[in-house]
């Protein structure tokens, strides 16, 4: 069977001259599938004609990424921030604290314990007494990140993970229950 576009005016079938109604898509006489546009066409193929994008939107485009970055060079400029990466070197008393991990176990005999240490690498220790509790010191900068973790050896009890500055703490978790894990991190007040 033909493909057969409707004609202007009354629509009928361009095959068998039946009228059509306005939304058909095959005439009911003769079963000709009826077209509104000559195939091939962007409509007739359900894709929309991409309009060319002029040197003019393409120029105002670029213009405004350029103000944006610009705006930003002179706020953080004007700010004093910085984008080098800091050196590790040695900051004054009073910007250093005290911490410390307190790893504790209620009834726990032993367990594994996981930080990050004063240089910023982890360190693992297995089989730890937590009865009374097992702790690790040192000195770090304020903003220093912190990252604990006890896991229970045993399959009853709990264990607790504290994260210490100057003798008070400011991060803690508890999990109770068969070889259970506690985690806590933060950021050295």
């Amino acid at each position: 069977m033909a493909e057969v576009y409707p004609s202007a005016a009354p629509l009928l079938c361009g095959q068998c001259q039946a009228p059509l109604p306005p939304a058909a898509e095959f005439c009911a006489k003769c079963g000709t599938r009826v077209l509104t546009r000559p195939p091939g066409t962007p409509e007739a193929d359900g894709r929309a004609q991409a309009k060319p994008s002029s040197p003019r939107r393409i120029l105002g485009i670029v213009v405004l990424v350029f103000v944006i970055l610009l705006v930003y060079r002179l706020f953080s400029a004007a700010s004093g921030a910085s984008t080098a990466v800091p050196s590790r070197a040695v900051l004054p008393a009073s910007t250093t604290r005290q911490v410390e991990y307190r790893f504790t176990g209620d009834g726990t005999r032993n367990g594994s314990v996981t930080y990050t240490n004063a240089d910023g690498g982890i360190e693992q220790n297995t089989s730890q007494l937590l009865n009374p509790t097992y702790t690790k010191r040192f000195t770090a900068p304020r903003g220093t990140i912190m990252s604990g973790s006890v896991q229970n050896g045993n399959d009853t009890g709990s264990v607790t993970c504290e994260l210490v500055a100057d003798g008070a703490v400011f991060k803690d978790a508890t999990s109770r229950g068969a070889y259970a894990i506690a985690s806590c991190a933060g950021t050295v007040p």
